[in-house]
């Protein structure tokens, strides 16, 4: 029996393609996408930020403006509203100063105030509540501190706070900023309004349960599994690609190789297993800077993209890269086109994660046929079951996360499965797992109603 259609909003710092790129900006950017699929009215409140331009998105400005106070100051906030190609609402609050000067809420020395001024806005509007919503749902620490200033302003609507991060708590300042926030910090304060809260990775409720403590009460952590935007990640289609590919057809995938390969000026060997190492922590890619030596004795090419910046271990891997240079190649900062090429023209992709508190990593690299090698570790271990000896079973390869001779182990053993008679084979059986959010968004749909019953 199919649920009937609801009115559903969410709440967000950031959302694919309008800004953003990290697990909050992909879940906010696929999410309402697949909710709306099944026929729910979805709109999604975030803010104008820098890289936003309202005419290129067709933005229309509301008259009327929202005002409050925050910190004993007034602000007057703008609100645009638009609407995706999918059919999901979008309404964004402006604010000149805080907002269209930054590329991100937590930006700068004025992230608390942004997010603080922000939260007082949406809360305004969740208040009003002129489209009818019946349930709103709040993501990170930024949909945490909506939530909470929406109950302090006697908003009765059912809640849900989606966890992306433990580690992202919100601003460590005077909590009086933030309506309906005390000592507890701005994450449990909303998690303690939510009537349900949930995280992309039933590996994870535990932690996030032990990092909220108090603030949960009685109540469980929801662990629905996310997807992957297919309409973005899916090799078949992707435009960023100079050939496409998929399970059955894998000319494309080599023709990739040996495009990322002249691209980094990497030696064209279509034989050599390519790594592409990703991820964000910093202690995680430091481990790999320690078993990069031992590494390259194998005859491999390694790619690093994206990696942190931070000193320190910007000149450990460009030291690497000079000692390796035709076999080691690292590039930084944010590029669209290198991240869909890296995974394309992969064999292997080296998760460098000490905690996995989303999939789309080890899901991305499934995807496009570069089989993950990741730490058993929250979302990683839900998305990846680790290869036998023969590779006729398994997704990728896991390891004991934090441990540098773990990670080297599993790199290794990696490396020498590309080579295996069997490899092709795991690589077209990764690369036919079923990563929509279509699973997702029906439990999502379940769990909203459920709290509208």
């Amino acid at each position: 029996m199919s649920r009937p259609p609801m009115n559903i909003v969410l709440i967000a710092p950031e959302m694919e393609p309008f800004a953003g790129h990290g697990p909050v900006a992909q879940v906010v950017g696929a999410l309402p996408k697949a909710l709306r699929s099944l026929d729910n009215e979805v709109t999604v409140i975030l803010p104008l930020l820098r890289g936003i331009e309202p005419a290129r998105h067709s933005l229309a400005r509301r008259l009327t403006k929202l005002t409050f106070q925050v910190g004993g100051e007034e602000y007057a906030c703008e609100q645009w509203s638009g609407r995706t190609i999918a059919g999901v609402e979008t309404i964004f609050i402006g604010h000149e100063t805080l907002f269209h000067s930054v590329d991100s809420l937590e930006e700068g020395d004025d992230a608390a105030l942004r997010a603080a001024v922000f939260a007082r806005a949406a809360a305004a509007l969740l208040a009003k509540n002129e489209p009818g919503w019946q349930v709103v749902h709040g993501h990170g620490w930024v949909g945490a501190a909506a939530l909470a200033a929406a109950s302090d302003a006697g908003v009765e609507l059912p809640s849900v706070l989606t966890v992306h991060d433990t580690r992202a708590q919100g601003p460590s300042v005077d909590a009086g900023m933030f309506a309906g926030v005390g000592n507890e910090g701005v994450l449990a304060a909303g998690a303690r309004c939510a009537e349900a809260v949930t995280v992309g990775s039933p590996s994870l409720a535990s932690v996030v349960r032990d990092a909220l403590g108090e603030a949960l009460g009685s109540r469980e952590i929801r662990g629905i599994a996310h997807g992957l935007d297919e309409a973005i990640w899916n090799p078949l289609t992707d435009p960023e690609l100079p050939a496409r590919f998929d399970p059955v057809d894998l000319r494309g995938k080599a023709h990739c190789k040996a495009e990322l390969q002249r691209t980094l000026e990497l030696p064209a060997r279509p034989e050599v297993p390519l790594l592409v190492a990703v991820g964000t922590e910093v202690e995680a890619w430091r481990r790999l800077v320690k078993v990069a030596p031992r590494v390259m004795r194998n005859d491999v090419q390694v790619v690093a993209i994206e990696p942190p910046e931070e000193s320190g271990l910007r000149e450990a891997l460009v030291e690497i890269q000079e000692r390796w240079p035709d076999r080691f190649q690292v590039r930084w900062g944010k590029g669209k086109t290198l991240a869909h090429r890296a995974r394309a023209g992969a064999d292997l992709a080296v998760i460098l994660t000490d905690h996995a508190p989303d999939g789309a990593d080890p899901m991305i690299a499934q995807r496009y046929g570069a089989v993950p090698v990741a730490p058993r570790v929250g979302a990683a271990a839900d998305v990846i079951v680790d290869a036998d000896a023969n590779l006729e079973s398994g997704s990728g390869f896991l390891f004991e996360a934090k441990d540098e001779e773990e990670l080297l182990g599993a790199i290794r053993r990696a490396i020498a499965a590309v080579t295996r008679p069997g490899f092709p084979d795991l690589r077209r059986r990764v690369m036919r797992i079923d990563s929509s959010w279509e699973r997702s968004a029906r439990l999502h749909g379940a769990l909203y109603e459920s709290l509208t019953a």
